[in-house]
């Protein structure tokens, strides 16, 4: 299978899909634009039809996006689409956050640079039920094929297992800054850079939460009932009809038990260790191919996924 990550880099702890290029001290964006084999640039070039007279005549109000390095092509835009340029994303990321305040930890390209990101660590730390530890993070994504508009999102990884809890991409609790491709991206740092004071709330808020999972306790129907809902297993539709989400059931329910850091007393058997149990199985187990697992769990259905046990779980 082709891989979906183009490029990629990371500082010093290898992330959990193991890619990239590894650099052994902080980077800055620029370095990090380097390493991540991110310093390119897109170009709008005009875009021609043909007739049944073998003419090629202009189409007036529309642009193709092509990389200069290698004339791929991304998509076709209207006439206001301005390209956000990969540095000047990561400038942008640069002037939000501020010098020092946080660590760059991957960054890189999927779809043969269609989509684009910086991901970056923020001071801030917590842990549920003072053993299971958690870190703050800022998820920067671009697209260049008109997929994605420009983010910034927010999501807490858990460190033991490097799962990214909370959906970073989509309309739910992750989203804090998006803006259209337009030439005036530098013209709202400051708005974003205000959205950033959100983390630390949002942060307090999502571990107040888990401590609360963290303290109930479930019966086996009730997990069940909820991975019959997480993974949509129609109960019109015979099981055998449904081998792979009734595998996945099965294997969830086992993670719960023998999970990366599940069996601590602090947390075994609780509604953290089922939604954790969750994530796990998404970033982890279900794609063999490590770039698609990552593609999925932050930009596809794993991303939905996750989402959505996060929402139930709290019922």
């Amino acid at each position: 299978m082709a891989h979906l990550i183009e490029s990629m880099m990371y500082v010093r702890e290898e992330p959990w899909h193991g890619l990239g290029q590894k650099l052994e001290a902080e980077a800055t964006s620029a370095e990090a634009l380097r390493a991540a084999g991110l310093d390119w640039e897109v170009e709008l070039l005009p875009v021609y039809r043909g007739d049944l007279m073998d003419r090629t005549i202009l189409i007036p109000d529309k642009r193709a996006v092509v990389r200069k390095t290698d004339g791929r092509c991304y998509n076709v835009v209207g006439d206001q689409y301005t390209p956000i340029q990969n540095a000047q994303a990561f400038e942008f990321f640069d002037d939000v956050v501020g010098t020092g305040q946080a660590v760059y930890h991957t960054a890189g390209s999927i779809a043969n640079g269609a989509k684009v990101w910086i991901l970056a660590k923020l001071p801030t730390i917590g842990a549920v039920r003072a053993v299971d530890l958690m870190e703050n993070y800022l998820l920067l994504v671009n697209g260049h094929d008109g997929s994605l508009s420009f983010q910034m999102l927010w999501t807490p990884i858990r460190v033991v297992c490097n799962n990214t809890l909370v959906r970073a991409l989509g309309k739910t609790n992750g989203q804090l800054f998006v803006t259209r491709h337009s030439p005036n991206i530098q013209a709202r740092v400051d708005i974003a850079r205000e959205t950033l004071g959100l983390t630390t709330h949002k942060f307090e808020v999502f571990m107040a939460q888990a401590e609360r999972l963290a303290g109930q306790s479930f019966l086996k129907a009730e997990m069940d009932e909820f991975l019959a809902n997480v993974l949509e297993i129609r109960p019109d539709v015979p099981m055998e009809k449904q081998p792979h989400k009734v595998k996945a059931m099965a294997r969830i329910e086992e993670l719960v038990e023998v999970g990366a850091g599940l069996q601590q007393a602090e947390i075994r058997g609780t509604k953290w260790a089922l939604y954790n149990a969750v994530t796990e199985w998404v970033d982890h187990e279900r794609f063999d191919n490590r770039d698609r697992a990552l593609n999925s769990a932050w930009f596809g259905s794993g991303a939905d996924m996750k989402a959505k046990a996060w929402e139930l779980i709290q019922n």
